[in-house]
């Protein structure tokens, strides 16, 4: 069931552009407070990572490719990977999660202080 859905949503985000399509809804965030989340962009870069197209995807939000690859990582392990794997115990490790929560926070605090 989560597979179909993500294929589903992968589906939406490679054959509607998130540039041209009112279909994608605005962030919130930026709406109330006028700052970047660490997603804004998320939509158009991941419709540029589909299409294979790194660089855009890179100049729309820098965060996203490295997030995603850190998702499907987790993803893997959770839905694929015996809870006691070594594979699972290092993709989930608290450390790297840290770490990835850490990275998340510095590029929310860069890209709006050098508007990024």
């Amino acid at each position: 069931m989560t597979a179909a859905v993500l294929i589903a949503l992968a589906a939406v985000y490679f054959f509607f552009d998130p540039n041209t399509d009112g279909l994608f809804p605005k962030c919130a965030f930026y709406v109330l407070t006028g700052w970047k989340c660490p997603g804004c962009g998320s939509q158009r870069a991941l419709h540029a990572l589909l299409h294979g197209d790194v660089t855009a995807a890179l100049s729309q939000n820098m965060w996203i490719p490295f997030a995603a690859i850190y998702i499907v990582l987790v993803a893997i392990a959770m839905f694929f990977c015996n809870r006691d794997s070594r594979y699972t115990k290092i993709v989930t490790n608290n450390y790297l999660f840290s770490a990835f929560m850490l990275f998340t926070l510095l590029w929310f605090v860069f890209r709006n202080v050098f508007g990024v």
